[in-house]
């Protein structure tokens, strides 16, 4: 009985030392597993809202009567996409043909400012992504 105790008194703080060098690494390898699901996450929602809004621009050619702009198909990605952020989403729209008849071809360019949750432990910057979805105008 003493013999244990004496064995378990001098390795007390093995277990300490132990999580000490390994804890961090953990705990980095968790976060940065984290970190790329939501960076994948963003991903996927930029590439889908970038192609609703393309959608939606060329349901509204030239018969619909609406002039819409850059910034409704901004309003229209924001709706449709739970991971964007407002402020980081920049959109631009061109039209093949100004008249917007069919058979003419609409193009959604969009770019997000992606920041990284532990970014400023490890000295990572913004990641930028860009996306863009063309599709034709048929009436």
């Amino acid at each position: 009985m003493i013999c244990n105790r004496r064995h378990q008194k001098r390795f007390r703080g093995q277990s300490l030392v132990e999580f000490a060098l390994v804890g961090p690494i953990f705990f980095l390898m968790l976060l940065g597993t984290v970190e790329m699901g939501r960076l994948m996450w963003v991903n996927h929602e930029l590439s889908n809202g970038t192609r609703e809004g393309a959608r939606w621009a060329t349901v509204r050619g030239e018969r619909s009567g609406e002039n819409i702009n850059a910034g409704q198909v901004r309003t229209v990605i924001l709706d449709r996409t739970s991971a964007l952020n407002d402020a980081s989403l920049t959109v631009n729209l061109t039209w093949s043909d100004p008249s917007r008849a069919p058979g003419s071809t609409v193009t959604v360019a969009t770019t997000y400012e992606y920041v990284p949750m532990i970014g400023g432990f490890l000295g990572i910057g913004n990641i930028t992504m860009n996306r863009q979805s063309e599709m034709t105008v048929h009436y």
